[in-house]
């Protein structure tokens, strides 16, 4: 075994002190940073729970919301279709009920109920029929019959009143 110089064997004690003390030193502050690891995760996952229950609260709040925004619009857009048909219906019946023309398939139906008819097909959308379906629909006025005159009075010149 080799043999160590005096002054080293001096020095030998203080230097294994020092790194005894650096040792605890090292180990303490390893702990802590390991403590400091573990903390910060901690921190992350409660602030991920609260962000999540805020979000979730939130996105609550907006479909409550939003389900009244949409019961509020459903119930206005079936009063303007209740006026609507409140409008329009009422004068499909009295023209059916009071125009004679309308037993007669010859003459065609009156300007009144063309009209309306008419309107109420604009008002039901611009697709009324199902996807597929090749429907049209002639509402347009017929020509008269030989011998009728267009005058629009639908008595067919007789006289009688309606």
């Amino acid at each position: 075994m080799p043999v160590l110089p005096a002054w080293v064997l001096k020095l030998l004690p203080y230097v294994l002190a020092l790194s005894a003390v650096l040792g605890a030193m090292w180990y303490l502050d390893h702990a802590g940073y390991q403590r400091a690891k573990a903390d910060q995760a901690l921190d992350h996952a409660i602030t991920a729970a609260i962000v999540m229950r805020v979000t979730h609260d939130s996105e609550q709040r907006m479909s409550q919301q939003l389900a009244g925004i949409a019961g509020d619009l459903s119930s206005k857009v079936a009063s303007i279709d209740e006026a609507d048909r409140t409008i329009i219906q009422p004068t499909i019946i009295k023209e059916i009920r009071n125009d004679p023309r309308l037993s007669d398939p010859a003459l065609g139906i009156s300007d009144g109920l063309r009209d309306a008819l008419n309107c109420a097909r604009r008002l039901s959308g611009p697709n009324p029929c199902a996807i597929g379906y090749s429907v049209t629909v002639d509402l347009s006025k017929p020509a008269p019959a030989v011998g009728q005159d267009d005058s629009g009075s639908g008595d067919g010149g007789s006289g009688s009143g309606g």
